[in-house]
């Protein structure tokens, strides 16, 4: 190359029109010369800035497709009841499968997908979660969990890892499913009747405890949204109530009914001898 090539000067009304080389088109003009090692060296640093560039693309891609995403996000609502050693609530949990199940579908349709790891020092057991983009970026988020008795043990301990580190990631928002915006209104007059019905099939129900979880003061006062809960506390009541063995019938002397006996018609023999 001539120092007359390089002193050329193209007009300045040309400039505006002239399109930028792309970087491959210099790669390109870089290594048709004829001096290979300043080629080399001249290659090195447009590939360097090749990757630089995009990268700078993958991650404008991701955090626009990530802003996409926590705006169509619902808030997550936290429907399992985590019970103290005295059967009452001590707070609702959103379980891991329905977040997943909740968010997945926009996150594909973004471009998103997710992969979990964990380490683990001592009873301190953290996961994390990585949010990869088609654009070619990820982003990752971390939660820890004592794992010192944890309810479910070590693999109770990693799902609660996993789900912290999900709602870390994605900025995810919880509320309780007692929550009076999420209930509705209160359940109508053929509902209450059909929970009263259920609670006396279920048998032996500690109402206290029952209005507790049903957040109200009586049964008229429970709200719609709470009825899918009871509806499956009581049936699972009930089914248990059911496979319970019955007590066997005795007479009088204590002992067991003959089987041709009909149930409610157990008489007292020493009467009936002559």
């Amino acid at each position: 190359m001539t120092e007359g090539r390089l002193a050329r000067v193209a007009p300045a009304g040309q400039l505006a029109t002239q399109q930028p080389a792309t970087i491959m088109e210099l790669i390109e003009k870089v290594v048709s010369r004829e001096d290979s090692q300043a080629a080399a060296g001249a290659i090195e640093q447009l590939v360097k800035l090749k990757e630089h560039v995009e990268d700078r693309s993958a991650k404008k891609e991701y955090f626009q497709a990530f802003a996409r995403v926590q705006a169509r996000l619902q808030t997550v609502v936290a429907t399992m009841a985590v019970p103290d050693k005295h059967g009452d609530v001590r707070w609702f949990v959103a379980p891991f499968p329905d977040i997943l199940d909740a968010i997945e579908p926009v996150l594909r349709e973004e471009g998103f997908s997710l992969r979990f790891d964990s380490t683990r020092e001592g009873p301190i057991l953290t996961a994390y979660c990585y949010a990869m983009h088609t654009g070619g970026h990820q982003e990752s988020a971390r939660c820890h969990f004592n794992a010192a008795n944890a309810q479910g043990g070590d693999l109770g301990a990693l799902t609660s890892a996993k789900r912290g580190a999900l709602m870390e990631m994605f900025a995810l928002k919880v509320r309780r499913s007692d929550d009076a915006r999420l209930l509705g209104d209160f359940i109508d007059p053929d509902e209450v009747d059909e929970l009263k019905a259920l609670i006396k099939d279920a048998g032996g129900v500690d109402m206290v405890k029952f209005l507790r979880f049903a957040a109200a003061d009586k049964i008229e006062n429970i709200r719609k949204g709470k009825l899918p809960q009871l509806h499956m506390f009581l049936a699972k009541k009930a089914k248990a109530a059911k496979a319970q063995p019955k007590k066997q019938e005795r007479t009088p002397d204590g002992e067991p009914v003959p089987d041709w006996v009909g149930r409610g018609q157990v008489t007292d023999r020493k009467e009936e001898q002559p």
